[in-house]
């Protein structure tokens, strides 16, 4: 799953492997819980009308507080393609400019970004998934080099966990005592659970028992940290989510708006006695565009079919993952993140990249 932002205006990346390395990175994961009862003939019928009308959408939309980049006046970002979120601090990771960028939750303004040079402590090679840090801080995959940095809320670098065998990985969640559970990786399992200290990794299952050893291309999966060692597990392509407490997934429960992760096309083409195959999906349709994992509720952003596709926040109780309702922003979402008062967009305006932030403190 290619997190595009499409059409923004923005200088090159430094070096021209990064955005193919992204697009790599943040292509690839899920699907359905055994014994569902919808048809394909159920599937094929979801239109904009009905994937409208299933939905309670509340009336006023989020007031804005601020936002940074959307003009050529503030060019803040070049490529920003994850965002995340903590009491003080929003992170949004820049593979456009290769930085980690800190800025103040309240106000906007940058705090902190990663070193330039390459060989500083804490720079990013090519910087990719981010995650907030239980008690405070951010873990940044780092593509080229195959490894999570963790820093301090203040921009100090801390460790680094390798994961040289895990690559590629296309979303990231820290857990208690800085454990990893990460997305996309090869393996008998789309997901992983590294443990800080050793650094070993163990599989880990899908709660739909069917996509454990299905294609990645099919199993693209986001994560989002809770900030407190749970995770929020949304499936990019259809069905819906779980979420693991840092030891086990609970129940699935099905999107508002569900249907059917598309299946695999493969192609073969022989040249010289060599023999390819190309696989792809055999539809474009994309479900969740990202996960917030909140104290009671489970946010999702979500594209889907509907009349305001990609412009919604479906709203989910955490312990039930019964729907509740929906509202919606004026920006068309490509990643978001929360805190306790402030929801945080990666969007694009007038065809440059953008973070905005909403208030969200009574939703």
């Amino acid at each position: 799953m290619i997190r595009a932002m499409s059409n923004h205006r923005t200088s090159p990346p430094r070096s021209l492997p990064t955005l193919g390395i992204i697009a790599l990175l943040v292509a690839s994961m899920v699907a359905c819980s055994e014994g569902d009862a919808r048809s394909e003939k159920d599937v094929k019928h979801i239109t904009k009308s009905n994937a409208t009308l299933d939905r309670t959408i509340q009336r006023n939309a989020p007031r804005q507080l601020w936002a940074r980049g959307g003009s050529a006046a503030d060019s803040a970002f070049s490529y920003p393609v994850f965002v995340s979120a903590e009491s003080s601090l929003v992170y949004v990771s820049d593979a456009g400019a290769q930085h980690l960028i800190a800025l103040d939750a309240a106000t906007g303004r940058t705090q902190w970004r990663t070193p330039a040079s390459e060989d500083a402590p804490g720079a990013l090679t090519h910087p990719g998934a981010i995650s907030i840090v239980p008690g405070g801080g951010v873990a940044a995959v780092d593509v080229v080099r195959r490894a999570v940095q963790f820093y301090e809320p203040s921009g100090r670098a801390g460790s680094a966990v390798q994961l040289f065998k895990l690559s590629p990985i296309q979303s990231l969640c820290v857990l208690r005592d800085s454990a990893l559970l990460i997305s996309g990786v090869p393996g008998p399992t789309p997901l992983a659970r590294v443990d800080y200290a050793s650094q070993l990794p163990t599989f880990v299952a899908m709660p739909w028992s069917d996509l454990n050893d299905a294609p990645r291309l099919r199993t693209q999966t986001w994560l989002a940290s809770d900030g407190h060692g749970a995770c929020a597990t949304t499936l990019a392509l259809g069905r819906g989510f779980a979420v693991y407490d840092g030891q086990r997934f609970g129940t699935p429960a099905d999107y508002v708006e569900w249907f059917e992760l598309p299946a695999i096309v493969s192609k073969r083409a022989s040249s010289n006695g060599v023999t390819t195959v190309n696989e792809s999906l055999d539809g474009k349709r994309t479900a969740a565009l990202d996960a917030i994992l909140r104290d009671t509720e489970v946010w999702i952003p979500f594209k889907g079919v509907s009349e305001r596709a990609a412009h919604l926040i479906d709203v989910y109780d955490r312990g039930t993952g019964n729907y509740r309702h929906s509202f919606t922003l004026p920006d068309r979402i490509t990643s978001a993140a929360a805190n306790r008062t402030t929801l945080f967009i990666l969007t694009v305006r007038e065809g440059y990249p953008a973070l905005v932030a909403y208030d969200v403190a009574n939703r």
